[in-house]
């Protein structure tokens, strides 16, 4: 066992040099503060104790007025007071804030889903979400007319991007005619229409597919730009990926709704994917992110 040091013994050491000089004069400074300090607490333990609580509890006690669970994954990793968050506060005051996007990619299970199968499947799947999936919040009925993003002006939901754009017209999403159009047509109709970059029902406005699909043959989509002709020359793609736009708006009953109608929305993706083999969806809503980052911080003040 080590022999203690005295303190008379540290007192009158020599230093070897002025860095063990300074350590011995801060342990002497340290062993008298802490035995002033001990000798105080031993002769008046319950004065001692009865400071201590009434101190903790003075200083705690603005801790629920500063904190707040933040779970914003636009806010959480900024500093406060950001210039960025305060321009983008800004904007969604003047302007209105954006669109809230839920992102979709289906996967064939094949080489190919530029198919007269997947299409029927992705009709079908469309129009559940367009006419089936709704929720209730404060005994009010949203479904995705009601919630979906639009055109200033117009009552369409928005169809940027969407593999159903090319069936569809001005006034319907998609066109009415479009069961009976994709019944009677075959995978090489399908493919037709898609490399014709219009929709049916207007041939003044080309759909973009570039970034429509993914793993394509060929690999890189070339554009004919002479007017005549297919306007691309797409031969079969391995995925594609679209997004449904809700319409974010502010004053509706909070988040709830939207949270609500996404979660409504992956139980059709979950059934979906679960009644047939041919494709894949996969999902990113905004409902979901939120709910993996609350799980990764477990609800950290901040």
């Amino acid at each position: 066992m080590a022999e203690e040091t005295n303190p008379a013994q540290l007192a009158n050491a020599q230093p070897e040099s002025k860095l063990v000089a300074l350590s011995i004069a801060l342990q002497l400074r340290f062993r008298t503060t802490f035995y002033k300090w001990g000798s105080y607490v031993g002769s008046a333990p319950f004065t001692v104790m009865i400071v201590s609580v009434i101190l903790t509890a003075a200083f705690a006690s603005g801790i629920p007025l500063a904190a707040k669970e933040d779970d914003d994954p636009q806010t959480s990793w900024v500093p406060r007071g950001s210039q960025g968050v305060e321009d983008r506060d800004r904007a969604e005051d003047i302007f209105g804030s954006s669109a809230r996007p839920i992102f979709i990619w289906a996967e064939a299970t094949s080489d190919n889903l530029v198919t007269k199968q997947v299409y029927d499947l992705l009709y079908e799947f469309d129009l559940e979400i367009r006419t089936k999936v709704a929720t209730t919040v404060d005994d009010k009925v949203y479904n995705w007319p009601e919630l979906c993003n639009k055109s200033e002006g117009s009552t369409s939901c928005s169809l940027n991007g969407h593999p159903l754009a090319f069936w569809a017209n001005e006034d319907a999403y998609p066109n009415p005619s479009f069961q009976a159009v994709i019944q009677e047509a075959d995978s090489a109709a399908v493919l037709e229409q898609i490399n014709s970059g219009k929709s049916i029902s207007n041939s003044s406005r080309t759909i973009s597919i570039e970034n429509m699909f993914g793993h394509t043959n060929p690999s890189t989509l070339t554009v004919n730009e002479s007017g005549s002709g297919p306007v691309y020359n797409l031969v079969s793609a391995k995925a594609m990926r679209w997004n449904y736009f809700l319409s974010n708006i502010k004053d509706l009953a909070s988040d709830e709704v939207y949270d609500k109608w996404e979660s409504e929305f992956m139980d059709v993706v979950k059934r979906f994917n679960a009644s047939q083999s041919v494709v894949i969806l996969h999902v990113q809503t905004f409902h979901a992110f939120l709910e993996a980052f609350r799980e990764s911080i477990g609800g950290d003040l901040i």
